[in-house]
């Protein structure tokens, strides 16, 4: 069973066209006008009420093998005045719909839903950097070798106590080295992650407006969700809820928001 599978089975309720004609409705609306295969949603499901969870919060698309999966937390739900299935969907709730779908259509699923984001781009930076080091100590001491070729050929005695010094004083700054230059690879493989999770999310708004003609609608949802943002960090610790939704995972909400209230029909 995947990780999603697993995820939709202990966490969520599948919702049937039956049970909400207006959400399903919205969906084939925005699937036409994106025109688009890949921009279908083909099954919705609501996160069952979980007591603060961070899924309480979530409007989002997953890949369940060939199938986009939307999903909607309950309080995401209230803020778009969606509570019961049957409800009318809102402009702004279509908007979100619609930034779901953008993910689909440019199949970012695969790629966030992969570990590549969170492990493999810092695993890359930090391969790099060390890969970097040893480059740049192997020109070092080869330069270093040859010089000290020359200084030995004007001096042929040497002392065992200064070379034993010497070597404790080479391994120490060459561990240094490597250190220093993991950590460098590593936190520019964690800021190159960071910027393409928030160029999916650019992407996938400048979709919604497209496909709407608006930027609006998906900028007056962000102001409310933004709302609920600052209500949500008071008291709460990093790596929190809030933090997901703005942070490491999304960019600046008030960032996105000015993009999509600038954004008008070409």
């Amino acid at each position: 069973m995947s990780a999603v599978q697993e995820l939709l089975d202990k966490k969520c309720t599948m919702i049937t066209e039956a049970e909400a004609p207006h959400l399903f409705e919205t969906i084939k609306k925005i699937s036409a006008k994106a025109n688009h295969k890949d921009a279908v949603l083909h099954e919705v499901y609501f996160i069952n009420p979980s007591s603060g969870d961070l899924y309480d919060y979530l409007a989002g698309c997953m890949a369940n093998g060939e199938k986009n999966v939307l999903i909607l937390g309950e309080k995401i739900r209230k803020i778009f005045n969606h509570v019961s299935p049957s409800d009318k969907i809102s402009e702004e709730l279509e908007a979100v719909i619609a930034h779901e779908a953008g993910h689909a259509r440019f199949r970012d699923l695969k790629s966030m839903g992969s570990h590549w984001m969170s492990f493999g781009s810092p695993l890359a930076g930090l391969l790099a950097g060390i890969g970097a080091t040893a480059l740049a100590l192997h020109l070092t001491n080869k330069h270093g070798e040859d010089k000290e070729k020359q200084l030995a050929e004007l001096d042929k005695i040497k002392d065992d106590s200064v070379n034993k010094e010497d070597g404790s004083m080479k391994f120490f700054t060459t561990a240094a080295c490597y250190l220093a230059g993991a950590a460098i690879g590593l936190g520019g493989g964690v800021q190159v992650g960071k910027i393409l999770r928030h160029n999916m999310e650019y992407r996938a708004d400048l979709f919604s407006a497209e496909v709407l003609q608006n930027g609006k609608p998906l900028a007056k949802a962000l102001e409310k969700l933004k709302e609920e943002l600052s209500k949500l960090k008071e008291g709460m610790p990093s790596n929190s809820i809030a933090d997901f939704l703005e942070g490491w995972m999304h960019p600046p909400i008030d960032k996105r928001i000015e993009r999509l209230n600038n954004w008008s029909v070409a």
